[in-house]
């Protein structure tokens, strides 16, 4: 190519931008519009995840960019490898997100931002020693006997008291003997982005609180010790009618839904709401817990992890891209079941003992009934449950917050 066709060309590019960046800065102006009050990190993280589904869309960038006179060769040398980008953001996305925030009114365009990435993108990561001077858990915490409180495949959940003021805590430790030194590696970046993520939702007062966590001799993590869970909360005896009353049951919905959009607004997606990670203190606060399989709007692709009544159609085969609409989609099943007393996928209403709920899930002609059928309910309400588990997203609740707002506007009498 000859000198002039070059510089016609880079003019072109300049002038005109590739098609797949167009598409990013519009998704970016769009999503502004439709949600001024959203952080420009979330709706940069949303979408960054989106963007990379262009077969050209990295190398798109980088050249649009390079024409622009930006110096964002480093993502030219990608050559498309987008999960390598995606990746690099997910692990620097606080750091990230803490620069962005600090610039605040100042970021007016989407090359506002860009130059602020710019700025980290070869930031290293500092890995710190596994239980360098730490002392081991045994000697912070001292396990009941008869403290069981939970167990699953690859941890258990023990009441223990905290030695160091006799106070009442949930201890989870990983189950069984040590793992091979590949698996404790991978099984430590686990813990550690679990710990990571759950530390920036913890101070939300209706998010299970993380005391402290560590890694010596394997990694545990001490959290505030809890009541009960929502399923046998739904089902105690002394409920009025066999349920609990339905203003105290939205009330709950919006507190959950406001720690939901709290998450949602660090740029956090949950992946596994259920009625077993909704717990309740003895004085009936609602909180959300088991921060194990959340992630970062970036870094995340398709594929399900949680569970398989609760995911969102997204979430299932073939999947799709998962994000924060898809935790708005299992948290209104929870509320199905809290508010109509049934799970919405099975014809019984039963929690489901086969696998013919995905297809029910998966179905866009499949509705489940009202949850009015089952019962009572204020005017609006069936409508927020129904939109919260609308199987096409642009007819789902966008955040936690957004389905927040539609029942607090039920629960005041203004839906």
């Amino acid at each position: 190519m000859g000198t002039a066709e070059a510089r016609h060309t880079r003019e072109q590019e300049a002038s005109e931008g590739p098609r797949a960046f167009r598409e990013f800065l519009a998704v970016v102006t769009e999503q502004r519009r439709l949600d001024p009050s959203l952080p420009i990190e979330v709706i940069m993280a949303g979408a960054m995840r989106s963007y990379p589904q262009q077969a050209e869309s990295l190398r798109d960038m980088a050249k649009y960019l390079a024409a622009q006179g930006t110096d964002y060769g480093r993502i030219a040398l990608l050559e498309g490898r987008r999960e390598e980008f995606v990746a690099w953001v997910g692990q620097h996305y606080s750091t990230l997100a803490e620069a962005l925030r600090a610039a605040g009114p100042a970021l007016r365009t989407v090359d506002d931002v860009l130059r602020v990435i710019d700025r980290f993108l070869g930031t290293p990561t500092v890995t710190p020693t596994p239980g360098a001077g730490e002392k081991p858990v045994q000697a912070l915490y001292q396990p009941l006997d008869d403290g069981l409180l939970g167990s699953g495949a690859e941890a258990s959940v023990r009441k223990a008291r905290r030695l160091s003021d006799n106070s009442l805590v949930a201890l989870r430790e990983p189950l069984g003997a040590s793992p091979l030194q590949g698996q404790r590696d991978k099984l430590l970046a686990q813990w550690k982005e679990e710990v990571r993520l759950w530390e920036q939702v913890s101070r939300h007062p209706n998010v299970v609180r993380l005391i402290e966590s560590g890694t010596n001799p394997h990694p545990w993590i001490a959290m505030e010790l809890m009541a009960e869970g929502l399923r046998s909360f739904l089902h105690r005896k002394d409920w009025p009618r066999g349920q609990p009353p339905v203003s105290q049951s939205l009330q709950w919905a919006i507190s959950l839904c406001d720690a939901l959009g709290y998450a949602h607004r660090a740029g956090i997606i949950h992946r596994d709401i259920k009625p077993e990670n909704v717990l309740f203190t003895n004085e009936g606060v609602a909180k959300l817990s088991d921060w194990g399989a959340a992630r970062h709007f970036l870094g995340l692709s398709s594929g399900l992890k949680g569970s398989l009544p609760y995911a969102a159609p997204e979430q299932l085969p073939p999947s799709g891209e998962i994000d924060q609409q898809s935790d708005v989609f299992q948290m209104g099943v929870v509320l199905y079941e809290l508010f109509a007393g049934r799970y919405p996928w099975t014809a019984d209403g039963a929690h489901p003992l086969d696998f013919t709920f995905m297809d029910r899930i998966k179905d866009p002609a499949y509705a489940p009934p009202l949850p009015s059928r089952w019962r009572t309910l204020p005017p609006g309400l069936d409508a927020v449950i129904m939109r919260a588990v609308a199987k096409p997203k642009p007819d789902r609740y966008y955040t936690g917050n957004h389905l927040r707002d539609e029942l607090t506007k039920v629960a005041e009498g203004r839906a």
